[in-house]
């Protein structure tokens, strides 16, 4: 069959693949991309979508091939800037298939063209999973490079979000070589980072790992902190992705851990085995070596040998498979402890041996010393005392190496903790500082409510006054209009009515000028002043009134009251 119609065929199979998903999403995608009208970056984008949120995760094959179509058709065009990002996504879809000679060289090929354009982000991008790769394969080193150049880069771009994660990767490759005081200053580094961006669940990780290192320490109960806040977090998430439940089951496997310590093996396995269940789910690798690893040594301690071996068996196969050196190591050392608890020497032997190399090529300080200690007391059995003393020696010299990073942890976690009570005195003074500025303000606020409430309350007063002789005026006024009523109805008593209406109208009148402002207060309160009261009758319709507060405002009024009828 030719390249051609092969290709075909296995469009068409991917296709019904992607119908069968029912992903409305990826068909509108697919409709982009076969849409020849729409813009080349329109296309490519739709087609890196579907490789990259269609397949990356499930069938890496498929994303490879997506992907591959895309960059052919960016080749075409000359798109050098899409060609580096495909390559960066052919080269994940590698790493999924634990192809890690392969996803190099698609990292490399993408590395070479970002170069040329001066494309930070994307060189940015490889550097960061070429460092992955070598992390996987268990070679710190050049882990450490590729990830370093990922951190002068971001730093040159100022991404933040990207340093922080670069960071709290730079931490998990210190803490598998067992330098903790290197590990922990990245892991902090990250946390802060994250925390400032808003981004409390990206956290997670770094909190984890720092639990795995006060659980190495033999801290279980601070590890146990760290583990369940960062379980956690991570239950809280409602659509839980692939990647969310990798997470939860490596904080499970960790929490299992500390319960196997305090020989609590029932509520061990019980999580541990939870966890098994969450990682054959995914289907991820890692996490099923890990939980295997803890439910062997789980069953090592009880003594079921059986089963320890069993399980270790598997974290060896799937080590294998996907090359993962530092887990293959762990898998011999532990399969060689076993046995050595057996009495099978040769075979203790013979698997401790195999750990010991892959350890020394890892660099993983801990692993050697486990492994020197376990081969000089094997040799030590078989009566290979030569043997017995060199391992003997090399578990002393990385005993040394790892009491003098035990050293500087040490002197690093008190700088850290003299700064923590620093800033907590500090933050202490500051918050008593805050108190007392709140309380003079509260104060401050209480005079002030304390003295409108009396203005208000004088306002009140005044105008009640105002009003209650303004009253005691209009009736005053309907008993002057009555009496002339009567004055004019009674001629027999005209002189009597008179002169009482006259004394009624003088009366109000007496009235009206006691509510009236004296003109002497008036000059007093505005010397700039004159008042113009000139009333048609004894008695005005008109009046006015002025007052001075104590604090010195100055009220007045000038009314008219109509129908007097006087």
């Amino acid at each position: 069959m030719s390249k051609p119609h092969f290709r075909f065929i296995y469009l068409l199979l991917l296709l019904l693949s992607l119908s069968s998903k029912a992903q409305l999403n990826l068909d509108s995608l697919w409709g982009v991309w076969n849409e020849k009208t729409q813009p080349d970056t329109n296309r490519l984008k739709a087609m890196k979508s579907i490789a990259s949120d269609g397949y990356l995760f499930t069938q890496s094959d498929s994303a490879f091939y997506f992907a591959q179509m895309a960059y052919d058709f960016a080749e075409a065009t000359n798109n050098k800037k899409w060609m580096a990002d495909l390559l960066n996504l052919q080269g994940l879809s590698f790493i999924e298939k634990h192809n890690y000679e392969k996803s190099l060289e698609f990292f490399e090929n993408s590395l070479q063209i970002s170069k040329v354009l001066d494309d930070l982000k994307q060189m940015s991008f490889s550097y960061f999973e070429m460092g992955h790769v070598y992390l996987y394969q268990g070679d710190f080193d050049n882990s450490l490079k590729f990830i370093q150049k990922c951190i002068e880069l971001e730093e040159k771009q100022v991404n933040q979000l990207n340093l922080a994660r670069a960071l709290g990767d730079v931490g998990i490759v210190y803490y598998r070589k067992g330098d903790n005081v290197k590990a922990i200053e990245s892991y902090t580094k990250s946390i802060k980072i994250f925390e400032e961006l808003g981004l409390k669940m990206k956290t997670v990780p770094s909190l984890c790992n720092i639990g795995n290192i006060y659980s190495r320490e033999g801290d279980d109960s601070t590890a146990l902190e760290y583990f369940t806040k960062s379980l956690n977090l991570q239950e809280s998430i409602i659509d839980k992705t692939r990647h969310d439940k990798y997470g939860i089951a490596i904080i499970m496997n960790n929490i299992g851990s500390i319960y196997k310590r305090k020989e609590n093996y029932t509520e061990a396995l019980k999580i541990c085995n939870k966890a098994l269940l969450i990682a054959q789910e995914i289907d991820s690798k890692r996490c099923i070596i890990n939980s295997f690893g803890v439910i062997g040594n789980i069953y090592s301690v009880q003594g079921n040998y059986s089963k320890a071996v069993e399980c270790y068996s598997k974290t060896l196969e799937i080590g294998t498979d996907v090359g993962d050196k530092l887990s293959m190591s762990q898998s011999y050392l532990h399969l060689g402890d076993v046995y050595l608890e057996q009495g099978f020497f040769s075979k203790a032997f013979e698997n401790c041996v195999k750990g010991l190399v892959l350890a020394q090529e890892s660099g993983s300080l801990i692993q050697i010393k486990d492994a020197s200690i376990i081969l000089w007391q094997i040799n030590k059995k078989l009566g290979k005392y030569k043997q017995a003393l060199e391992m003997h020696e090399l578990y002393m010299e990385t005993k040394d190496s790892l009491a003098k990073m035990d050293a500087e942890e040490a002197l690093y976690k008190f700088e850290v903790d003299k700064e923590y009570q620093l800033k907590k005195q500090a933050d202490s003074i500051l918050h008593a500082d805050e108190i007392i500025i709140q309380q003079a303000e509260n104060r401050a606020k209480e005079e002030q409510l304390k003295s409108e409430k009396q203005r208000r309350t004088g306002l009140l007063v005044i105008v009640g006054v105002v009003l209650v002789s303004l009253g005691f005026v209009f009736v005053q006024l309907r008993k002057t209009r009555a009496q002339k009523v009567v004055i004019e109805g009674q001629h027999e008593s005209l002189n009597e009515s008179h002169r009482e209406i006259t004394d009624s109208i003088n009366y109000a009148k007496r009235i009206q000028d006691a509510l009236m402002t004296s003109a002497v207060y008036i000059k007093d309160v505005l010397p700039e002043s004159f008042i113009l009261f000139n009333p048609k009758d004894v008695v005005s319709g008109d009046f006015y009134w002025v007052y001075r507060s104590p604090k010195g405002q100055i009220y007045f009024t000038v009314a008219d009251c109509t129908g007097h009828g006087v």
